[in-house]
C-alpha cells in the first residue's frame, strides 16, 4: 500500500470512531510519501490522518456556524 491508501484507511477508521458523516471524506485531499521521519512506524500515515480528523472537525463547526463547506489538504 502506498501512503495516501494507507492515511485514507486510518482516517476512516477515525471518521468510523468518531460516528463523523461518510460525506466528510470526500472533502478530503491527502499528499505526500513516506518516510517522513526515519523509523519502522508509519508516522506520517499517523501524522496526516489525525491532522485531517481534526481538520474536518473543525470545518464542520464552521459549517455549522456559517453554512459554508471547506476542503481539507494534508
Amino acid at each position: 500500500m502506498n501512503n495516501e491508501t494507507d492515511s485514507q484507511l486510518a482516517l476512516e477508521k477515525i471518521r468510523t470512531f468518531s460516528s463523523m458523516d461518510d460525506s466528510l471524506l470526500e472533502r478530503v485531499r491527502l499528499t505526500g510519501l513516506e518516510p517522513v521521519l526515519p523509523s519502522v512506524y508509519k508516522t506520517g500515515v499517523a501524522a496526516q490522518s489525525t491532522i485531517a480528523a481534526s481538520a474536518l472537525a473543525a470545518s464542520e463547526m464552521w459549517r455549522f456556524r456559517t453554512g459554508k463547506t471547506q476542503d481539507v489538504s494534508v
